[in-house]
């Protein structure tokens, strides 16, 4: 897969989370939880319910974000196996 997610930095108060908006309606968030970050994989808007909650316990924003990409990668990559 060539294009890559791409992030946007959204805070509320004191909490930040970072968006990315995948191929297909797929939508990607990570939230950083006292210095843990946690991905969330959602298909249609960020109301619905995510289809992957706290997707591991990351060290970093950077390991987190490449985890998405990876996921939506692999995604794609199986679909097309059944066409």
């Amino acid at each position: 897969m060539k294009k890559k997610l791409r992030w946007n930095k959204r805070q509320v108060e004191d909490f930040e989370y970072w968006i990315a908006k995948g191929p297909l309606n797929w939508e990607f968030s990570i939230d950083n939880n006292n210095g843990i970050y946690e991905a969330f994989v959602y298909f249609g808007s960020g109301d619905d319910v995510p289809l992957c909650k706290q997707i591991g316990g990351f060290k970093s924003l950077n390991e987190a974000k490449k985890y998405c990409q990876i996921w939506v990668f692999n995604l794609i990559v199986e679909l097309n196996k059944w066409l």
